[in-house]
C-alpha cells in the first residue's frame, strides 16, 4: 500500500524500497514456509520408519512363536493332553496375526509399490493359517505342521520386505 501510494504521489525511489522490502519480507515467509513443509515431512518419515519397525519386530517375533510351536507339535503325541495347549497357542498366533495384518494392510494403502506384494503374502498367511487350523482340529499333525512352515515362509517374506523399505528409507 505504501508503495502504491508513493507511486501515486509520483515517488519512484521510495515506493522502489518498500516493493524491495515486502518481496524481501515475502521471500523470508516462503522460505520459514519451506522449513516447516520439510520439518514436517521428517516427522512423517520418521514415524512411519517407527511404524515400520514396530510391523516388522511383530512379524518376526510371530514367526519366531510359529517355528517355536512348529517344533513342538511334530514332538507331541495325538493322545498327549498337551496337544489341546498347543492348538489354543496356535489360535493366539492367528489372533496376533490378525493385528498385524491390518498394520500390514493398512500400509500398503499408502504404499502402492507394495500393495500387491502384501496383499498376497498376508492371503497367503492367512489361508495356510486356516489349513494348519483345520489340520489340528482332525488331528492331522504332519499337515498342520507343513502349513505352519508356509505361514512362516509369508510371515518372513513380509518381514525382508519390510526390512528392505527400511533400510531404503
Amino acid at each position: 500500500e505504501g508503495a502504491m501510494q508513493d507511486l501515486e504521489k509520483g515517488k519512484q525511489n521510495p515506493a522502489r524500497q518498500k516493493q524491495q522490502n515486502a518481496a524481501d519480507k515475502l521471500k523470508e515467509v516462503a522460505d520459514k514456509l519451506d522449513q516447516m513443509q520439510s520439518s514436517v515431512e521428517m516427522t512423517m518419515m520418521q514415524e512411519n520408519m517407527n511404524d515400520l519397525r514396530m510391523i516388522l519386530n511383530n512379524l518376526i517375533k510371530l514367526s519366531f512363536d510359529q517355528e517355536e510351536l512348529m517344533v513342538d507339535f511334530r514332538n507331541v503325541n495325538l493322545t498327549d493332553p498337551r496337544f489341546v495347549t498347543l492348538s489354543q497357542q496356535q489360535l493366539k498366533i492367528r489372533d496376533d496375526a490378525k493385528i498385524v495384518e491390518d498394520s500390514l494392510r493398512s500400509l500398503a494403502e499408502r504404499a502402492f509399490q507394495i500393495q500387491s506384494f502384501v496383499t498376497r503374502e498376508v492371503n497367503d498367511m492367512n489361508q495356510h493359517m486356516e489349513e494348519a487350523m483345520t489340520a489340528i482340529r482332525d488331528r492331522k499333525k504332519n499337515v498342520a505342521s507343513g502349513k505352519q512352515q508356509f505361514v512362516m515362509t509369508s510371515m518372513n517374506n513380509l518381514a525382508l520386505l519390510l526390512d528392505d523399505v527400511l533400510t531404503q528409507m
